[in-house]
């Protein structure tokens, strides 16, 4: 059992070393990106019956009056509801996201976006989360793919698994294409502990309890006296 705890552990430091790694890399990129690129960022979040997408997109200033009409698509200087829908729609379906080879559909998810100004500027982010779930899969090493084809003409692209908060999900590998527009994730699923749950572990002491008063007391053993016998 300490042998394993220790190799969950080791897992999610060695995990936690490569995502700081990333985020500095990613940190980077953000400062340094060209300003006719857009910046893509994606994170995959892993559980055990979940799946979690967040996805960064940053254009550059230079291309920033050739991608606001694709949020902005009426062109009245803001982003209604109804626009910010369909552009997440529109993110989400050139997300192809899968889980040891079966399609995971992406059909739904919030974003929060800039001012128009702030975009003009290169300096507007809008940030998109998904989160779906997934048939719970059995113990033991599971595979997945992630890629995103979402503006590839004009895209620079950063793709990790973020650190689990299971301690059931170990990351074991990360592989990343040249261009990191695909990710690849290799993870270990732990077995749940069996535990009795609560309700049961209260019912039980009190039945015990209730036991301990109603058994019988010994009785004192009594003696016949030899005094006096003749």
């Amino acid at each position: 059992m300490q042998s394993r705890l220790k190799t969950v552990q080791s897992s999610r430091r060695n995990c936690a070393a490569v995502v700081l790694l990333a985020i500095a890399a990613g940190s980077t990129g953000v400062a340094a990106h060209r300003l006719d690129e857009c910046l893509q960022a994606a994170r995959i979040a892993v559980e055990p019956d979940r799946l979690a997408l967040e996805l960064d997109v940053t254009p550059g200033v230079a291309i920033a009056e050739s991608f606001i009409p694709e949020i902005d698509r009426d062109r009245d200087g803001t982003i209604a509801a109804h626009e910010q829908q369909e552009f997440i729609r529109r993110i989400l379906g050139s997300v192809d996201l899968s889980l040891d080879g079966h399609r995971i559909e992406l059909s739904d998810g919030t974003a929060t976006f800039p001012e128009l100004a702030a975009l003009r500027t290169g300096e507007g982010m809008i940030r998109l989360r998904t989160d779906v779930a997934v048939p719970r899969p059995s113990a033991g090493v599971h595979e997945i793919s992630f890629r995103n084809r979402y503006r590839g003409d004009v895209s620079v692209y950063l793709a990790n698994a973020l650190v689990p908060d299971s301690d059931r999900v170990a990351i074991t590998a990360q592989h990343h294409s040249a261009e990191q527009r695909e990710l690849m994730i290799d993870y270990e699923l732990h077995a749940e502990t069996a535990t009795l749950p609560w309700p049961w572990i209260a019912a039980a002491a009190a039945l015990a309890l209730t036991l301990s008063f109603l058994r019988p007391m010994p009785r004192p053993s009594i003696r016949a006296s030899t005094a006096g016998t003749p």
